[in-house]
């Protein structure tokens, strides 16, 4: 949610995430924009590592948008109206009626990072 955040009092929503999908793909286009779920949301997903998150310096981030959007949880600052991928059909309704065709709309949830793993991934490197 700070990432999205207009700075006003209040925590952003869907109208703020699209806005800022917008924004994106009119800076570097269609192709090259993806949406995709925070780690948090495939917990135990990733190998264990030596950093406990909940105690790392986000201040420079987050303090101001704590005290502005007043998260109810300040360790997961996610919008109750996007709170993972359950959420997902929000974004998709959002953007058909915004007059997204439909290809588009596969491209941003998930075909661009599709094509992306497709043209970098290097299954050998991990044999």
């Amino acid at each position: 949610a700070p990432l999205i955040w207009n700075g006003k009092p209040g925590m952003p929503g869907l109208d703020d995430y699209i806005r800022s999908l917008e924004h994106t793909i009119n800076l570097v286009g269609l192709d090259h924009v993806a949406t995709s779920t925070d780690s948090m949301g495939t917990m135990d997903a990733y190998p264990p590592h030596g950093h406990d998150p909940d105690k790392l310096d986000y201040g420079r981030v987050t303090d101001e948008f704590d005290r502005l959007a007043k998260p109810e949880d300040t360790n997961n600052r996610q919008s109750p109206e996007i709170d993972g991928i359950q959420d997902y059909p929000k974004i998709t309704q959002k953007l058909l009626d915004l007059g997204y065709p439909a290809e588009d709309i596969q491209k941003i949830l998930g075909e661009n990072l599709m094509r992306v793993f497709d043209e970098t991934w290097n299954p050998d490197f991990f044999k």
